[in-house]
């Protein structure tokens, strides 16, 4: 179980260094990664926004990330408590296994993202 949870911890580590790191990057230079989608189709995707989020959250900036990425801002808390149980799981038991109401949810999410995709696309809607 130690193990287990010094991989987690030490995966989470180098994703929160990358994390700050990029967002102090971007923040100083003004630009991040582009999207492929909106760079080809002009289309913004259901991920186009997340960059600007996650620096406006580090900035404590809500309405900045909310404007930014409205439906992973809102989300986010399902989002991690999702992620949560799924490592506290494998660091208990080892198992990677996902329970069919945990199945559900990351569906549903998916649904909702990629209708979100098409909903900002939408003559006279902003998001």
């Amino acid at each position: 179980m130690k193990e287990r949870r010094n991989k987690v911890l030490r995966a989470f580590a180098v994703l929160a260094v990358a994390g700050v790191l990029y967002g102090l990057i971007t923040g100083w230079l003004g630009f991040g990664i582009p999207c492929p989608v909106h760079y080809f189709t002009g289309f913004k995707c259901p991920g186009c926004g997340v960059s600007r989020m996650f620096i406006s959250l580090m900035k404590l900036d809500f309405k900045s990330a909310f404007e930014a990425n409205r439906l992973l801002l809102v989300t986010l808390p399902v989002i991690a408590s999702l992620l949560f149980v799924y490592f506290f799981r494998y660091i208990k038991t080892g198992s990677r296994k996902i329970s069919k109401a945990e199945n559900i949810i990351y569906l549903m999410l998916i649904i909702l993202f990629l209708i979100f995709g098409i909903v900002r696309n939408c003559p006279g809607i902003n998001w």
